[in-house]
């Protein structure tokens, strides 16, 4: 059972790291598209100085828009993939918390459990031992602990 509640935060840590590596990639190639396309317009804007013509122009014209479209659709690309490592940095920092929670709260049990079974073990000592079982007052867990304490809020 404890295997299992670990597993989920871990499997779940390693798919957004997955995620945001698969994202990374997505990135370098876009920046590698765009990157050919400067090269690109830069061929074209030496074709039209060594041409003249309206033709050149006009083909330059189209290359450069051509080139704005792809930078406008690579910065779009980037706004949306920044967006989503953030959102995946966020997720992986809520798992971590809850992962961190969970074991308080299992720490917290495992005192309670051994209380209640050092407590057990007391009652069956004296029981067999023909003594009467001691009276505690109030509900605190030797060594200063409060009985139940994972039953409590932290």
């Amino acid at each position: 059972m404890l295997g299992g509640s670990e597993a989920l935060p871990q499997d779940a840590l390693e798919e957004k790291e997955v995620e945001i590596e698969r994202l990374q990639d997505e990135l370098a190639v876009q920046q590698g598209v765009l990157q050919a396309v400067r090269e690109e317009l830069g061929a074209q804007r030496r074709l039209l100085q060594e041409r003249d013509g309206d033709a050149a122009l006009r083909q330059a014209l189209a290359q450069r828009n051509t080139a704005i479209d792809r930078q406008g659709v690579l910065a779009e690309t980037l706004e949306r993939v920044t967006r989503e490592r953030d959102a995946l940095s966020r997720q992986v920092l809520a798992a971590a918390h809850q992962k961190w929670a969970l074991s308080r709260e299992l720490e917290a049990w495992q005192d309670d459990m051994q209380f209640v079974i050092h407590r057990q073990l007391q009652a069956q000592w004296q029981q067999e031992a023909g003594a009467p079982p001691p009276v505690r007052r109030g509900n605190s867990a030797p060594h200063g602990g409060h009985f139940l304490s994972f039953f409590r809020r932290s």
